[in-house]
């Protein structure tokens, strides 16, 4: 699958949204608590902490919590963690470079009670040009891990004393819950999508694909991507990003004064790219000091960038 084309969609549904991404393959589920790695071209989840049954009034001594990998999570009822609410209809319905035209065989003959191939109504969308897009979704529900501020210095000590070999950490706090969704993105431009309708339907191809009526694909030119109904569940999230703190990286500048190697442009720029740990190993980090090396921010629209950069 190639992500090229699916550059637009990915920015419109961060900015429209407020900070949503969809997971990559698209379709592929999440959960709050989820962390994982975000490089050019790939998305990766390596582990899970189970929120559900974190304490956030224990110490970390007092209640060292295992982290599974995704596979192995185990099944728990849901607790004052986390909380799950619906969401607006309209976040999570979008397009861009899509028109649709509707033309009905019905009004050519009206002696006909009932349409046959090949006089069946058709609704034919365009797409202007190359990666041109409509996604839909129907009752969406987001859900949330809640008081995170309650639980983020935990959570700091679990990764960066379990996990500080990654670079930056990505965590899911939210996911966006889509029962079933469409969408459409196409490779070229002038594209194609032919849909047969039973009867009339005065709306966009949102609302067709997310309204009840019977449909059926007749044919398509020039798309890279096309689910039409599809099975959902949480496949988009929201999620902060663990990055070394300004004090961190003032230790890092205090220690590389001292160092033997002056090429302090070669250090400052791997700051950015590389993990305290192995930047400056005298500098012990350990659950008690976790929280003063490392700090939460939002995940922004440079970070999907990052994903995208790969193309």
């Amino acid at each position: 699958m190639e992500l090229k084309t699916f550059e637009h969609l990915y920015r419109k549904m961060f900015l429209q949204t407020n900070g949503f991404m969809l997971n990559w393959p698209i379709g592929q589920h999440v959960d709050v608590g989820d962390f994982f790695i975000l490089k050019p071209n790939k998305l990766s989840v390596v582990g899970h902490i189970p929120v559900d049954i974190l304490n956030a009034e224990k110490s970390y001594d007092e209640e060292p919590l295992e982290v599974f990998v995704p596979a192995a999570v185990p099944d728990k009822k849901s607790s004052k963690n986390t909380g799950t609410f619906p969401a607006n209809a309209w976040t999570w319905r979008m397009m861009e470079g899509c028109a649709s035209d509707y033309v009905s065989n019905k009004m050519l003959k009206p002696h006909k009670s009932k349409l046959q191939p090949p006089d069946v109504n058709q609704y034919i969308t365009h797409f202007e040009n190359e990666s041109n897009f409509f996604f839909s979704a129907k009752e969406a529900s987001i859900k949330k891990v809640l008081d995170f501020h309650k639980l983020h210095k935990r959570i700091i000590r679990i990764l960066a004393t379990q996990f500080f070999n990654y670079s930056e950490v990505y965590f899911i706090t939210e996911v966006a819950i889509l029962p079933n969704f469409s969408m459409g993105i196409s490779k070229r431009a002038d594209a194609k999508l032919i849909m047969s309708l039973d009867n009339f339907y005065n709306g966009d191809i949102m609302d067709v694909t997310s309204s009840e009526i019977p449909l059926g694909i007749e044919k398509t030119e020039g798309l890279s991507q096309l689910k039409i109904r599809e099975k959902g569940g949480p496949i988009a999230f929201r999620a902060l990003k663990m990055s070394l703190s300004l004090k961190a990286k003032d230790e890092i500048m205090k220690k590389l004064k001292y160092t033997e190697n002056k090429d302090l442009e070669k250090y400052i720029a791997e700051i950015i790219e590389q993990n305290l740990h192995n930047l400056v190993p005298s500098i012990e980090i350990n659950p008690s000091n976790a929280g003063e090396f490392f700090e939460w921010r939002p995940m922004g629209l440079e970070d999907v960038e990052v994903f995208l950069s790969g193309n």
